[in-house]
């Protein structure tokens, strides 16, 4: 019943597309999936209303869920038990218990704390990142092989996001952004921006990160002391350049950022601290400056909300790749 919700509303969305000579419907359509910290477990809220689904939609991820994402298909969804060392897969659809764990570090000897997921285009690899042994690990989705290591993250680094090419992966730290070439075979990480937001080793400390799907600048939550900056998002390009603070005067540390497949709304997870009574996820939509405004907010109910991801239903995404073309070419005319 809810997939058929979903697509009566996309048809109505597409009649005012057509009559509006607009292509910006991905913003307000499908499911956001919000991996919780203490809660341990992925909780669901639907988009076009900004509503939590009642329940919990994964269980079983194991102590401290952070790293979140869906494979190409939208048929499978993994979800990084931190402190548990393990990467568990569900089935997307239906969500409930693990049907598998397909990383499982928890008899190589080594203290390990699988954090951050990211995942190639091709959805051939998924990028994984362990804050206690500082590392970025490549794993193949087939075989679940690990390849690829690079090293030089931080114990901050607890997030990853990867660019359209899937030639780069990002990840927060503290007083930094790490960089990774994943073009290359391992190696060490490199430094895309340190102190962007000047001197002082409490001024930013990464925590959440997402790449915008249109123009690919790196959009990035952190917490930390500088007053004029603290608990806000900036926006950094991907040559290293802080470009701006695209949401300011956040209150409660933002943790976990998610970002619509079209770039046009931007979802924060919000503590109940410094300021903020309840832990909520708040939304905001972007402007024609490129900054995000402030739409509002739903409570979470967890007391931490970390990596989310945006799911389109399938149905939905057959009706977008078919009207698509044609909607995009009546823009051009």
């Amino acid at each position: 019943m809810k997939m058929w919700k979903h697509c009566v509303v996309l048809a109505a969305v597409l009649v005012a597309t057509w009559t509006t000579s607009t292509f910006a419907i991905l913003g307000d359509f499908g499911d956001l999936y919000v991996a919780t910290h203490t809660d341990n477990s992925v909780i669901q809220f639907d988009v076009p209303t900004f509503t939590r689904e009642t329940g919990t939609f994964a269980t079983g991820t194991g102590d401290q869920a952070f790293g979140l994402v869906f494979s190409r298909d939208g048929s499978k969804m993994w979800v990084s038990g931190k402190n548990s060392q393990v990467v568990r897969e569900y089935d997307a659809a239906s969500g409930g218990a693990p049907t598998s764990t397909p990383i499982d570090l928890t008899t190589t000897g080594n203290p390990d704390r699988p954090a951050g997921l990211a995942l190639s285009p091709d959805g051939s690899t998924l990028y994984v990142t362990d804050v206690e042994l500082l590392t970025v690990t490549a794993y193949n989705t087939t075989t679940w092989a690990a390849g690829d290591v690079w090293t030089g993250i931080s114990s901050a680094s607890e997030y990853l996001a990867i660019n359209a090419a899937g030639t780069r992966a990002y990840t927060g730290g503290s007083e930094r952004i790490h960089e990774i070439d994943l073009t290359t075979a391992g190696g060490a990480a490199t430094d895309l921006i340190v102190s962007p937001l000047g001197a002082g080793s409490d001024n930013f400390i990464g925590t959440g990160i997402v790449v915008h799907p249109v123009t690919g600048n790196i959009l990035s939550a952190h917490r930390g002391g500088n007053t004029r900056f603290t608990d806000s998002v900036i926006e950094v390009s991907p040559g290293g350049s802080y470009l701006r603070t695209v949401v300011a005067g956040i209150d409660g540390q933002p943790t976990g950022l998610g970002i619509s497949p079209d770039g046009s709304t931007l979802y924060a997870g919000h503590n109940a601290c410094c300021g903020a009574a309840t832990n909520v996820l708040r939304k905001y939509a972007v402007t024609s400056s490129g900054l995000f405004t402030f739409l509002g907010d739903t409570p979470a109910g967890s007391t931490r909300l970390n990596a989310m991801a945006v799911r389109v239903p399938e149905p939905a995404t057959l009706a977008v790749l078919a009207f698509g073309g044609l909607m995009l070419r009546r823009r051009r005319a």
